[in-house]
């Protein structure tokens, strides 16, 4: 068995989300480890939190601003 996971992430459907469309690789009952989000950021986005998950997030490009609990960030590219 390997000890990692492959996945095409243009091929998953996109589903709608509080920030505005989520493509989620490897969302299985028997991975408590990870998942992976390709996240298109529409204007409605609305903030939200999570009580028991814990989320990365990755910024490819944009611009703009995003809030975390902790402290909010400005993101220049």
């Amino acid at each position: 068995m390997s000890n990692y996971l492959l996945t095409q992430l243009d091929e998953i459907a996109s589903q709608r989300c509080p920030c505005g469309f989520t493509r989620r690789a490897f969302v299985e009952p028997d991975n408590p480890t990870a998942t992976l989000h390709l996240l298109d950021v529409q204007t409605d986005a609305q903030t939200h939190y999570h009580k028991t998950l814990t989320e990365i997030y990755l910024s490819w490009k944009a611009p703009g601003k995003w809030n975390s609990t902790a402290h909010a960030c400005r993101s220049s590219r």
